[in-house]
């Protein structure tokens, strides 16, 4: 990870992703050079009562789930009035940056699609993980209606 600004118990890095609501960073623990993915609400969206909500149930919830293929949720905290979230940091590529180099090609040849073991491999991941998160129930057995919002 390149150049690093503090964020309150974490030194952040490069900037990952940013969406409408918040950003999110990898990230690396001061307390134990823990590597994470820290997601923090924008200034925009600092003091929405209704996002903050949103953000501290999406930690309810990941607090509960304990899959292969779901990142771990590691802390959650407000730093100088910003709310974020830490989870596990995944390395590797992103989806889009595999299917990007894959039209690219090599240069010699005509773009290609991912591999097809390699989509299958990834998509299989995928839906293991939502069956997963689908049919998780309280103490009680009751569904949790869990439903990802990014898929």
């Amino acid at each position: 990870m390149s150049r690093r600004q503090s964020f309150g118990p974490y030194d952040l890095a490069e900037r990952i992703g940013v969406g409408a609501l918040g950003e999110v960073y990898g990230a690396v623990a001061r307390r134990d050079g823990r590597v994470v993915a820290l997601k923090r609400l924008l200034a925009s969206s600092a003091d929405d009562a209704e996002v903050i909500a949103m953000l501290e149930a999406e930690a309810s919830v990941a607090r509960t789930l304990d899959h292969p293929s779901i990142a771990r949720l590691q802390d959650i905290g407000v730093v100088h009035g910003v709310h974020y979230i830490a989870y596990d940091f995944v390395h590797g590529r992103d989806l889009r940056a595999i299917h990007e180099r894959a039209l690219r090609g090599d240069g010699k040849s005509a773009p290609e699609r991912v591999p097809l073991d390699v989509a299958c491999s990834i998509a299989v991941h995928v839906a293991e993980a939502l069956d997963y998160a689908h049919r998780r129930a309280d103490d009680r057995g009751r569904l949790l209606g869990l439903v990802h919002r990014d898929v």
